[in-house]
């Protein structure tokens, strides 16, 4: 029997701050728009707002890395199976069936490591823009109420919700986690967090070796702590307990549970991921670095 996840104080505390500003920017809404107004279209721009509020999140990422000179692996937009992928020069975009589901942008095994400087320029460009469409949607509201008032408002929670950090499971560390991390402000309490963000040493990549009509969320969580974890070891390639550790990160995901039921022994695990442990399988993944 699995153990209940319990919010961490980090993560605590940006519950509260995303409460807080969805009831602020509630209010917001209600003294621009009318009790007339049409709610239906309201809720339509909200839905299309936070869609297209993602989208240009992850490009102001990757726009910021390539203005440094860094070329962008991957962008992902949408989570869930995935729905659709195209090549955009030399850059993969990938598209998820749940486009309310957030998104990522990976750099190239080359470029993953940013300096300070560089790196609170990318990691803030996704913020950075989000602010800029909520400044523009609010200074132009008059022009079209309902939908500038629902862009406005979605694009601010963005902001905020990127910007107070999170501390680790059940959440992921967001923007904020990582920028005030790069800023060398963040509290002992992230650490834990922190411990994901390690830099990745260069593997061998290849994405047409995942099985990615079957791709989610899920999966790119739990290889990407697999490969954290692989890091941590400085193992030269991610093997079978990296991934086993990787899913077993999530302990409400499927494939923990399903591992759980089964009696699967964590002891044996931790053998395996001792150092100078044998490792076995090899699983090829462009996860080097993300925000």
């Amino acid at each position: 029997m699995t153990k209940p996840l319990r919010l961490t104080v980090g993560n605590e505390l940006y519950a509260l701050v995303d409460l807080a500003a969805l009831l602020a920017l509630w209010l917001v809404v209600l003294r621009r728009l009318d009790l007339d107004s049409d709610l239906l279209l309201f809720i339509a721009a909200v839905l299309v707002s936070e869609v297209i509020g993602i989208v240009i999140h992850e490009l102001g990422h990757a726009g910021a890395a390539l203005a440094l000179g860094r070329p962008v692996a991957e962008i992902r937009i949408g989570s869930g199976h995935l729905l659709a992928h195209f090549r955009l020069r030399g850059t993969v975009v990938r598209l998820g069936r749940n486009p309310l589901g957030s998104g990522k942008v990976w750099l190239s095994p080359s470029a993953a490591k940013l300096g300070k400087g560089q790196g609170v320029v990318f990691t803030s460009a996704g913020v950075v823009v989000n602010i800029l469409g909520a400044s523009l949607a609010f200074a132009f509201n008059g022009s079209s109420p309902t939908v500038l008032t629902a862009f406005f408002a979605v694009n601010a929670w963005l902001a905020i919700s990127n910007l107070v950090p999170t501390d680790g499971p059940p959440l992921q560390p967001n923007d904020g986690t990582k920028l005030l991390f790069r800023l060398g402000i963040l509290p002992p309490v992230y650490r834990s967090a922190i411990a994901a963000l390690t830099p990745h040493a260069p593997m061998t990549t290849k994405i047409e070796d995942l099985a990615l009509d079957r791709w989610t969320a899920g999966a790119d969580r739990a290889v990407t702590a697999a490969m954290d974890i692989a890091a941590r070891q400085k193992a030269q390639h991610i093997g079978t307990e990296h991934v086993i550790a990787g899913v077993l990160q999530d302990p409400q995901s499927l494939g923990a549970r399903t591992l759980i039921e089964l009696g699967f022994n964590a002891d044996a695990l931790a053998t395996a991921l001792a150092p100078g442990a044998a490792i076995s399988i090899k699983v090829r993944a462009p996860r080097l670095c993300g925000s």
